[in-house]
């Protein structure tokens, strides 16, 4: 079974009604049936627990309606490695530290802009950088961990 551009768009619209993004959909042929794979996030913000178990549940019911087979279903989030290639990657990760490598070295610092020919990050300490977007070799997000002193 092929995946059909009509249940994506379904999933898609269901997943916008609720104010989540779908990242991708991941459609893998088994012997038991298909496995898909939804990747989603909050189009402002990262997801939470809560919110992709209400995912699958959305998820779940739309597609015991559409495949008559059996089929495994897995809600995940992006991840925080996932690289960023697209316009909603670059949006959803505005005011994030990234690391960029392009075709004359790498740079790290905050995302502030981004349109369809670039980008532009502000690393600490020094001013905007813009880096054509065609010159991008990877792009991810730089983790920051904080802690909470209680």
């Amino acid at each position: 079974m092929q995946a059909d551009p009509n249940l994506e768009k379904k999933i898609r619209d269901l997943l916008e009604a609720e104010g989540l993004e779908l990242v991708e959909l991941r459609w893998t042929e088994r012997r038991a049936g298909p496995r898909v794979t939804a990747f989603v996030d909050l189009p402002e913000g990262g997801i939470n627990f809560d919110l992709l178990r209400k995912t699958d549940a959305l998820l779940t019911t739309l597609l015991d309606e559409e495949i008559t087979d059996r089929y495994l279903l897995e809600v995940s989030s992006p991840g925080m490695d996932r690289p960023l290639e697209t316009d909603g990657d670059f949006r959803r990760n505005l005011g994030r530290r990234v690391k960029i490598r392009f075709d004359e070295g790498s740079s790290e610092g905050v995302l502030v802009r981004f349109d369809e020919t670039s980008i532009e990050i502000e690393p600490s300490g020094s001013e905007r950088r813009s880096i054509d977007r065609g010159a991008i070799l990877d792009a991810v997000v730089v983790p920051s961990f904080t802690q909470a002193l209680n």
